[in-house]
């Protein structure tokens, strides 16, 4: 088996930035997030998937005064405003992340993301059901087999935060205590320390290119980034500042023009993720499905190495196959929100029966 390698002049494109956020209840991070979208968002929107039962909706008073109006994704409800039993589900907020990237959205906000680990339907209780099924059929419970399956799932819900084409900002809650600190009054005053992030060790803080710990006294203080103006800082009640320095980082080089196959695949990935990251080879796969197994008694050139080799009939065949698609997914979810209307009705009639 061959491989194909590239070698290129180490260059700082334009990006979108990837931070995080975790600190203790009510430091500040939500609104600390949303100052910091502000900036980032330039002309642009910011949609924050709330985890949160809605919660940071509370602050659209507070960021209209300063010009800002941004939508809230309840990823806690269905589509009907009704509460969820496993809101949580990883293949839920990987979709909701493409959903929003979908939208056309500068900025999205996951607040926050323990929820997706530790609650219900989280990455947790689904290691706990597959570990329990594996018991029911052999009698012999084992969590850490059990990873085999979930690793997968919370690996694409990491990679859907770090290649989701837009800024992202990510909270954290962490696992506090009440320490007895000194005061300036000789005195002691309970005070909350945080702890640990609730969420998986050595994941979001070693993928994201900054973090942030924002204490009970609403100071932020960086503990890891790759921008030298934001090494070793500290914010008080961080917002617009820290923004305006990760907006000035943000920018760099133009990004290499994207050919018409890349831009056709990257319509692909964006309205099919779950499709694309089934497999490694998908564009390959799309292709195929697209022109068939040889186009015209040739072999489908390669769409990484051979892409001069695509002529416009091909390219264009790949466009009407993306439509085709593209209007099969959009009516299989009519019908299923129409099969979902009626089952809610049959089963009202048999109630009131």
């Amino acid at each position: 088996m061959s491989h194909t390698f590239v070698i290129k002049p180490a260059t700082k494109y334009q990006r979108f930035t990837r931070g995080l956020l975790y600190g203790v209840s009510g430091g500040g991070k939500t609104r600390s997030a949303l100052e910091i979208a502000c900036v980032l968002q330039e002309d642009g929107r910011t949609c924050v998937i709330d985890t949160e039962w809605g919660r940071s909706s509370l602050y659209a008073p507070l960021m209209a005064r300063r010009d800002m109006s941004y939508d809230v994704l309840n990823l806690c409800v269905d589509e009907y405003e009704n509460e969820l039993e496993r809101p949580f589900d990883l293949q839920r907020a990987i979709d909701a992340i493409a959903f929003v990237e979908a939208q056309g959205y500068r900025v999205c906000i996951f607040d926050g993301a323990s929820p997706i680990w530790a609650y219900e339907g989280g990455a947790l209780q689904y290691l706990g059901e597959v570990a329990a099924r594996a018991a029911s059929s052999s009698n012999r419970p084992n969590t850490f087999n059990a990873w085999d399956e979930v690793n997968p799932l919370f690996r694409k819900f990491i990679r859907a935060i770090l290649r989701a084409r837009m800024h992202m900002l990510v909270t954290l809650r962490v696992k506090t205590r009440w320490e007895m600190v000194p005061n300036a009054k000789g005195g002691f005053t309970p005070t909350r320390q945080g702890l640990e992030p609730i969420f998986r060790q050595d994941t979001l803080d070693y993928e994201l290119d900054w973090a942030m710990v924002i204490g009970a006294d609403h100071v932020g203080v960086i503990d890891k980034t790759y921008c030298d103006e934001l090494k070793d800082r500290v914010f008080d009640h961080p917002g617009a500042e820290l923004g305006e320095i990760l907006l000035e980082w943000s920018r760099g080089e133009p990004p290499p023009e994207l050919s018409s196959l890349d831009l056709i695949l990257a319509d692909v990935a964006r309205i099919f993720p779950e499709f694309c990251q089934r497999s490694a080879n998908w564009k390959a796969a799309f292709i195929k499905s697209a022109l068939g197994t040889n186009w015209e008694n040739g072999a489908i050139p390669d769409p990484i190495i051979e892409q001069d080799l695509y002529t416009e009939e091909m390219l264009e065949a790949l466009r009407r196959h993306l439509l085709r698609k593209k209007e099969g997914a959009a009516q299989r979810k009519v019908d299923q929100t129409l099969q979902r209307v009626l089952s809610a009705e049959q089963k009202e009639k048999r109630t009131n029966i």
